[in-house]
């Protein structure tokens, strides 16, 4: 539903590039822990209670490392998430427009059933045109099951990092982040056990956490500290 973008069509074939020369480098200098920019991870979006707005990442498909307390922020009641903010915002996922739509509205609906403009009106987000777009979605996920990127045909500048954009705070919190907000707002609808999903950023102390545990031959010899991140789905690995 973008618009297209020469500049940003540009940026990511440089980074795509960029990631492809330094990744053997970076594998070889930190090992297990360094995943390729083709890597993406299973979450459950159920799990996802928050969206971290206004994060300076750079174009897909580069992963960044980006420190600062953008993962331990109070949450922003009065922050409309429909705009973007200039420094880090965590909202919750559930005051999104468009999850409550699905939420209140898509459910147990037919197509020839929705006022559609109605509903644009009604929660000030979104056109007619767009919100009778992602209902099909809504109907393709509920009846067929959600399919990854490259099924969709969603393939530059790699089809992975058209998945569900996240975050990974500090002590492995998952947050929401860039692009696919409309289909975690219908997979958490639909309660689809797990989905695909491609790490934008890590906090540096995660990031750090990673390498230790990257260290450890066995996690039963980990300390108590790491061997509790056993399951999480960032771990490598795992």
């Amino acid at each position: 539903m973008k618009e297209f973008d020469p500049l940003m069509l540009a940026k990511s074939t440089y980074y795509l590039i960029d990631e492809s020369v330094r990744y053997p480098f970076r594998k070889i200098k930190y090992g297990k822990a360094v995943y390729s920019a083709r890597h993406t991870i299973k979450i459950s979006p159920k799990n996802i209670e928050y969206k971290i707005s206004g994060l300076n990442t750079k174009p897909k498909p580069r992963s960044q490392i980006i420190s600062g307390n953008w993962d331990i922020l109070e949450v922003d009641d009065e922050y409309n998430i429909e705009n973007k903010a200039d420094t880090p915002t965590k909202i919750k996922f559930d005051q999104y427009p468009f999850f409550k739509i699905v939420k209140n509205e898509y459910e147990n609906l037919n197509i020839n059933d929705i006022d559609f403009r109605k509903i644009s009106e009604k929660y000030d987000t979104h056109d007619k045109k767009s919100l009778k777009y992602y209902y099909k979605v809504y109907q393709s996920i509920n009846k067929d099951g959600y399919k990854c990127a490259s099924e969709l045909g969603n393939w530059f500048p790699i089809p992975e990092c058209h998945e569900i954009n996240i975050a990974i705070g500090r002590n492995g919190e998952i947050y929401k982040i860039g692009g696919g907000n409309h289909r975690l707002a219908i997979t958490k609808v639909l309660d689809i056990d797990s989905v695909p999903a491609y790490v934008r950023v890590r906090h540096p102390k995660w990031q750090k956490k990673r390498d230790r545990i990257r260290s450890v031959d066995n996690l039963e010899d980990a300390s108590e500290a790491l061997a509790k991140y056993s399951q999480h789905p960032d771990i490598p690995d795992n």
